[in-house]
């Protein structure tokens, strides 16, 4: 059984993990060559990325430790792995 909901929030920190890699990447490239102000505004956008991330991540490990969907589909796949195997 598939968790509508689960892949829904997995797909979104599959895109914010992106961005964030993205605003990091660019204040890695920018910074030493950037004025002040351009260095601060690479900076805010890396934390309001890893502010996304972290609320991102929370929010699906909320789903997974209420819904136990992700025990669930383990459970499934380990039972389906044991009787093809018999």
């Amino acid at each position: 059984m598939h968790c509508p909901t689960r892949a829904r929030l997995e797909r979104r920190l599959r895109h914010v993990t992106a961005t964030f890699d993205y605003a990091r990447k660019q204040l890695l490239e920018k910074f030493a060559t950037c004025s002040e102000a351009e260095g601060l505004t690479l900076t805010d956008r890396v934390d309001r990325a890893g502010d996304l991330l972290n609320h991102a991540q929370a929010a699906l490990d909320l789903h997974l430790r209420h819904h136990s969907c992700l025990a669930k589909e383990v459970v499934r796949t380990a039972g389906e792995q044991l009787s093809s195997t018999a």
